[in-house]
């Protein structure tokens, strides 16, 4: 693992904490739906161990996944992380798979309906065919993780899914 400098050391500690507040605002809202004796007054609740192990878990599986999303656009000959990468990542899991592919639909009728009917957005999913695509992004910038406007979207996207809860 590499030496992470100060700067990327506060960015951690944030994202950490924001990942805290997710897990513990996930953890309140589902507790109550885990009741398993309805004559019992007894409730469960998440030790803050529990949490810390949740978060702890939760953070390593992201920097797993984003080194895995570098690695497959890398392989690709692209510097951009792009939803194939990602299919691709969680290409053993079906139940994902659907929940990213309603993601990205969402997603593009989100832009559709902001940009009028733009001839570049498309509704077609993206394939994991497992033949290597082609880089269309003429773009040599270093944003491993293309465009921050569609990270920030993304983002946006997710923190409703999460609020709808």
């Amino acid at each position: 693992m590499k030496q992470l400098s100060n700067e990327d050391k506060q960015i951690a500690a944030q994202l950490k904490a924001r990942l805290w507040y997710s897990i513990s605002k996930i953890l309140e809202s589902e507790l109550p739906n885990l009741q398993t004796d309805s004559t019992s007054n007894t409730s469960i609740t998440a030790n803050p161990l529990y949490v810390s192990s949740l978060v702890e878990l939760a953070y390593n599986q992201l920097l797993n996944l984003g080194e895995d999303l570098e690695r497959f656009a890398r392989h690709a000959k692209r510097k951009t992380v792009t939803p194939e990468d990602m299919f691709l990542a969680c290409r053993r899991n079906a139940d994902l798979q659907g929940i990213l592919a309603d993601y990205w639909r969402e997603m593009n009728q989100e832009n559709v309906e902001e940009a009028g009917k733009d001839d570049k957005q498309t509704d077609e999913m993206p394939q994991v065919t497992g033949q290597e695509t082609k880089n269309t992004d003429d773009n040599d910038d270093d944003d491993v993780f293309g465009d921050s406007e569609d990270d920030e979207e993304f983002i946006r996207l997710a923190d409703r899914k999460i609020a709808n809860r």
